[in-house]
């Protein structure tokens, strides 16, 4: 069929339906004209430092028809394959396709067109490819893959590993959500690993592997990867095909709703294009492919874990850190499982050393207040505690940057830090035996609670307050005595201690989500309960409301 449909734009045009000795098949280059919008139609590339090139142009078509327009003017006979391309067509790759007419008249107009109308966006494929290219051919072949396997992100994305579609595919692979997590790529609001390049490499060669399986072909394999393992096998079943360009052969012949698209016809000749030319990149007079691979080690992660602090642990700048770890979509690891992070292997041994021996927990981490001096900013205040610019204003729950002198921060305790309020307030006089506190602006019964270690309604009882709104800055309260004492005991005993079955006491590493599941209740009803949100924090010695009363 293909066959035939050459032969009749050739003869309309004036050319005969035979293969020129030097331009392999060239009345196909001069002849035919099939859309091409494939799957870099799809792309929409985001990369800070890399231009944002379309592995197919948007207006693919106008390129093609000015390619063949200049093909045809020029004639058949004139148009010439250079030695070099000649040699790279004919070339065999691992991936093994039919040596037919038909078969190397689809793949040399690819080959072609990417070659001299595309050379410049081949060339910055190339150049960004350096970074991943090495470990995802090391991978392939580690699993008894075809190498050139590793090509394939070069017609998917332009190996560009926050590429995303507006079909929702995303990342280097180019996975939708739902074949992402078929195959072990978390998708949600704190990660997608889609854009992980090397945990997507492993889910495209598991999924790669799995067509392979299915079709017994790499280039079935191929056309499925872009148009569904059903509709290909589908179109198996009815026509007989073994490979791809049978199916090729007869596409136009079936019903218009069986076929294969414009873009699964352009992409397997388009990949077999692209691996000639990478196989033969060289000689075809394109500089050599360096060894640029990043320099990076996974270290697993806990759960909840402020992420800007763990880059400030690890000696790296947010921007750096982002950077290794585009899947990172959130500033926060998730709340209920581990995560894979990377970061520079100099800089692995200090990542390590934080998530190991520095709380990473809000939860796990002491608090002691600190009292704004002239001049101070949060970033400067951060700066002198193992702590993010973020997570300072987080768990002082504000998003405004703007400070007052005087006013009181919760800041993470250290050696040699204060801790207490008194310490950094001429009108606080408590010690541990009791004593007064002025209230501050901006105090609450329950932040004073949690740093004196005195039970709210014990506090309200000893300055004979009725409700929480009764509290006013620069009033005096009593602060009962042995506070301090009564703090370290229910630390000391947290893990089994409830007031009457109806408070807990908060104890190193616990969240609003442990309690709740430790008593079988709702985090949202604790939450309510005890006048706290979703970004409040906790911290040991904490009392926690267990009912509505």
């Amino acid at each position: 069929m293909t066959r035939q449909v050459i032969c009749r734009i050739s003869q309309k045009r004036g050319f005969a339906p035979w293969i020129h000795p030097r331009s392999v098949l060239l009345p196909l280059l001069l002849g035919t004209l099939l859309v091409l919008s494939a799957c870099a139609a799809k792309q929409d590339m985001n990369v800070a430092d890399a231009p944002a090139i379309e592995p197919y142009p948007t207006h693919g078509i106008e390129g093609l028809e000015d390619f063949d327009q200049d093909l045809e003017a020029a004639g058949p006979e004139n148009v010439d394959l250079t030695q070099e391309e000649k040699i790279a067509i004919l070339s065999e790759g691992e991936i093994k396709h039919p040596e037919t007419p038909e078969a190397r008249l689809l793949i040399t107009r690819q080959f072609l067109f990417l070659n001299r109308e595309r050379r410049g966006t081949i060339v910055t494929w190339m150049d960004r490819a350096e970074l991943y290219l090495p470990a995802a051919k090391d991978y392939f072949r580690s699993r008894g893959l075809p190498t050139e396997l590793a090509y394939l992100p070069f017609i998917e994305s332009g190996y560009n590993p926050l590429a995303k579609s507006h079909a929702g595919a995303a990342g280097s692979w180019q996975f939708i959500r739902s074949t992402g997590r078929k195959f072990g790529l978390s998708c949600d609001k704190y990660m997608d690993e889609r854009l992980d390049v090397f945990k997507a490499t492993k889910a495209a060669a598991d999924y790669l592997s799995f067509l392979h399986g299915t079709f017994n072909d790499w280039t079935l394999a191929l056309a499925a990867y872009n148009a569904g393992e059903g509709r290909v096998g589908r179109l198996v079943q009815a026509t007989g095909a073994k490979n791809f360009f049978d199916i090729a052969a007869v596409n136009d012949t079936l019903p218009a709703s069986d076929r294969l698209r414009e873009e699964t016809m352009h992409y397997v000749p388009r990949f077999l294009a692209m691996v000639k030319i990478l196989n033969n990149h060289t000689a075809l007079g394109y500089d050599p492919m360096m060894d640029r691979s990043l320099d990076c080690k996974p270290v697993v992660a806990k759960s909840d874990l402020d992420l800007e602090s763990l880059a400030k642990g690890s000696g790296l700048s947010w921007n750096e850190f982002k950077k290794l770890n585009p899947a990172l979509i959130s500033d926060q690891t998730p709340p209920d499982r581990v995560c894979t992070v990377y970061v520079p292997g100099q800089k692995a041994q200090a990542c390590s050393a934080y998530l190991g021996g520095k709380p990473v927990l809000a939860s796990a981490v002491k608090y002691t207040r600190y009292t704004v001096r002239r001049g101070d900013t949060y970033s400067q205040i951060a700066s002198r505690y193992p702590i993010s610019t973020r997570e300072l204003m987080r768990i002082n729950k504000t998003r405004s940057a703007r400070l007052r002198i005087g006013q009181k921060l919760w800041v993470p305790r250290t050696k040699g830090s204060h801790t207490a309020v008194a310490s950094n307030d001429s009108d606080s006089k408590v010690t541990g035996s009791g004593g007064t506190y002025r209230v501050q602006h901006r105090d609450t019964l329950y932040s004073l609670s949690r740093h004196f270690g005195v039970p709210v309604k014990t506090l309200m009882a000893a300055n004979n307050l009725k409700s929480a709104r009764s509290l006013r800055a620069g009033q005096e309260i009593v602060i009962p005595g042995q506070a301090k004492k009564e703090h370290a005991t229910r630390v000391a005993t947290s893990t089994s201690s409830s007031s009457s079955g109806s408070t807990y006491t908060v104890s190193s590493g616990d969240t609003i989500w442990s309690i709740a599941r430790r008593f079988k209740l709702s985090p949202k009803d604790l939450l309510a309960w005890n006048n706290l949100d979703r970004s409040s924090t906790l911290m040991p010695g904490d009392s926690i409301q267990l009912t509505s009363d």
